[in-house]
């Protein structure tokens, strides 16, 4: 699998490919060099999936993204501190967590349940994505951080 980074002025896009699932993009609007949850498209293949969050929700379970892909429904939920998250539909369960430290970092996929390739390249392709405004802490350090930057 391949998943680079590419960024367009004020665009960020992320895509993950491989032999088995299909080619899928995430791109949002840039925060550093990953995509954020503002401005948000994902396609697979060349399909769009509808992606909706509530971003004054309180708890990571109101502050879940939802996603509609054909009449699949999903829903991605941010773990522990937000370092990982679970993307989840009926019957599957995909939890990826992010282990080590350094150079020495990388994602753990734990799959539960009949996953197909779909659901595989919709849960890797937010390895790459900005996932903080998941979590209610996460969302306030982005929103200093924003102002933050106006001034500088």
């Amino acid at each position: 699998m391949k998943y680079p980074t590419v960024r367009q002025n004020t665009r960020a896009r992320v895509e993950v490919s491989g032999e088995r699932i299909p080619d899928s993009w995430f791109e949002g609007f840039a925060d550093g060099s990953s995509p954020s949850l503002s401005l948000m498209e994902l396609r697979i293949g060349s399909t769009p999936v509808s992606l909706t969050r509530r971003r004054w929700a309180v708890t990571k379970r109101g502050r879940s993204l939802r996603l509609v892909n054909a009449e699949r429904k999903y829903t991605c939920t941010a773990t522990g501190r937000g370092k990982g998250y679970v993307l989840a539909r009926d019957g599957v369960r995909i939890k990826v967590a992010q282990k080590g430290h350094g150079k020495k970092k990388y994602q753990s996929v734990d799959v539960n349940g009949p996953a197909d390739p779909v659901d595989i390249s919709i849960a890797v392709v937010f390895t790459g994505a900005n996932r903080a405004n998941l979590t209610l802490g996460g969302a306030i350090r982005s929103a200093v951080a924003r102002i933050l930057d106006m001034f500088s």
